[in-house]
């Protein structure tokens, strides 16, 4: 598969760093972020929702889910390869967006590979609860309107995050943009974040600013 993200040039790196730094500056409550994105005790990580990445199959995820309490409604793609939370409870976390489905992947091995949780956090915030991402990488979207798409990649914590920001883009703007959190058991810190098909047709090699 042909490369479909673009790695940050230095000068983008030293500006996105400087833009942090005085987001850090201001005073910050997490509100419960950190313990958001810590997985429980009793789940062994990379783990989120009680579903153990790499461990858990696609029959044990599809019931603790259905029995979760966050969740009120999940479908089974019929590929096998997607349980979707297509209703939430009403009781998850106020960081989960509530209007945008949960994505849970199965590997070909039959068992949990990644969950896609969408989120009202900014990325900057995120930022500020996991440190400043060892990886960004930015890719341009041609449609339905060009945006880039912003991943931060925190292999250590087992987790990217996406956003997109409508061209052109400011760097306030892609660091307020809410982000898509991704629990991953895929992630390669050399590599960079997982590439999809879906992504392969959608970025392309150029910017918008």
């Amino acid at each position: 598969m042909s490369r479909v993200l673009l790695r940050v040039p230095l000068v983008f790196t030293l500006l996105f760093t400087a833009v942090i730094g005085l987001i850090q500056a201001r005073p910050y409550q997490d509100g419960g972020l950190r313990a958001f994105l810590a997985p429980p005790g009793d789940c062994l990580p990379p783990c989120f929702m009680g579903l153990e990445l790499g461990t858990t199959t696609r029959q044990e995820a599809a019931e603790i889910l259905e029995h979760h309490p966050w969740v009120q409604e999940i479908d089974v793609h019929p590929s096998g390869y997607w349980i979707n939370v297509t209703r939430w409870s009403g009781r998850q976390p106020a960081f989960i967006d509530a209007r945008a489905y949960g994505h849970v992947r199965i590997s070909t091995r039959g068992v949990v590979s990644e969950i896609e949780i969408p989120t009202t956090v900014q990325a900057g915030y995120i930022h500020l609860a996991l440190g400043a991402p060892p990886r960004v990488d930015l890719g341009v979207i041609r449609s339905p309107l060009p945006a880039v798409l912003m991943i931060d990649l925190y292999a250590d914590h087992s987790l990217y995050t996406s956003a997109f920001v409508v061209c052109p883009p400011s760097y306030r703007h892609l660091l307020e943009a809410p982000v898509k959190l991704t629990i991953s058991s895929i992630l390669n810190a050399d590599a960079g974040a997982p590439r999809s098909d879906q992504w392969a047709r959608w970025v392309q090699y150029s910017r918008c600013w």
